[in-house]
C-alpha cells in the first residue's frame, strides 16, 4: 500500500508544489484503483502549476480507478475534470462533462455528489452556459438545480445559491441566511482563518460572477472573480482556479 494523499497535503498547503509533485510521482508506479485519492491530488497539484492538460490526465485517471475501487458508477473527480479542460482551453469539452455530472446525477447513473445533491454540478453547468451563451446548457443547469433545490439536502451549501439562479434571491439576502447577517467583505476577512468558509465562498463568488455577467455587468462580474482568486487557495474547490483563470486571461 502506497502512502496516503494527506503525506503530501502540507506541501501543498504552504505552496511547495514541485515537491508535493515529485514525491506523487515517485509513488505512482505502485499505485493501484484503490490509490484514486492520489491521482486526484495530482490533479490538484496540477491545477496549481497551471498545468491544465496533466491536470486533466490525473483528474480522468483517478475517475477511472475510483470506479474500479469502488465498484460503482462515475463521478468522484468530474467536477474537476470539467474545470482542468475548461482552464486548458477545452471550454466545450469541460463544458460536456458538467453536462454529464447533471445528466448522471438527475438519472441516477452517477451517485458520487457533494453534500447538497449535486447543486455544485448544475452551478458549474450554469456558469459554462452563461460563459458560452449557450442557451442549452444553461436550459440544462436550471431545469436541474430547480429539481435538485426540493430535496432535503439542498439546505447544504452550496445547495442555497439555487434560489439566486432559479429565482433571483439576491445573493445578500443568502449570505444573511447562511451566515446570519454578515456581509461580504466581513466574510471574506473571517475566511482567511477558515478554511470551511473559504471554501464555500469560493462557490459563492462564482456563482455570483455568473449572475451578474448573465446581466450584462461585466465589470462587476470580474470584481467579484477577482475577489475569489485573491482568496488564499482552499486547494479543492474547482471554483478557485475557475476563478484565478479568468482573472489571469484579462
Amino acid at each position: 500500500m502506497t502512502a496516503s494523499r494527506f503525506d503530501v497535503w502540507p506541501l501543498l498547503q504552504s505552496g511547495d508544489y514541485g515537491t508535493a509533485l515529485r514525491d506523487l510521482k515517485q509513488r505512482q508506479e505502485n499505485w493501484t484503483s484503490s490509490n484514486w485519492r492520489e491521482s486526484g491530488t495530482m490533479g490538484t497539484v496540477f491545477l496549481c502549476l497551471r498545468e491544465y492538460d496533466e491536470a486533466a490526465r490525473a483528474f480522468e485517471a483517478a475517475n477511472r480507478m475510483a470506479c474500479d475501487d469502488q465498484k460503482r458508477n462515475e463521478g468522484p473527480l468530474l467536477n474537476k475534470l470539467g474545470g482542468a479542460l475548461w482552464l486548458a482551453g477545452s471550454k466545450e469539452e469541460g463544458a460536456a462533462i458538467w453536462q454529464r455530472m447533471v445528466r448522471g446525477l438527475d438519472d441516477r447513473t452517477i451517485a458520487w455528489t457533494d453534500l447538497s445533491g449535486g447543486i455544485k454540478s448544475g452551478l458549474l453547468l450554469w456558469y459554462a452556459g452563461v460563459t458560452l451563451q449557450k442557451s442549452s446548457a444553461i436550459d440544462s443547469s436550471v431545469k436541474f438545480l430547480r429539481k435538485a433545490s426540493k430535496r432535503v439536502w439542498a439546505k447544504s451549501m452550496p445547495g442555497p445559491l439555487a434560489a439566486h439562479v432559479i429565482a433571483g434571491k439576491p445573493m445578500k439576502a443568502i449570505l444573511a441566511e447562511v451566515w446570519g447577517g454578515s456581509g461580504l467583505d466581513s466574510l471574506i476577512a473571517r475566511g482567511a482563518e477558515d478554511v470551511l468558509l473559504r471554501r464555500q465562498l469560493c462557490e459563492v463568488l462564482l456563482c455570483w460572477a455568473t449572475s451578474e455577467r448573465l446581466a450584462g455587468r461585466e465589470t462587476e462580474s470580474r470584481r467579484l472573480l477577482r475577489l475569489c482568486a485573491d482568496m488564499i487557495n482552499p486547494l479543492v474547490e474547482i471554483e478557485w482556479f475557475l476563478a484565478r483563470g479568468e482573472v489571469e486571461l484579462n
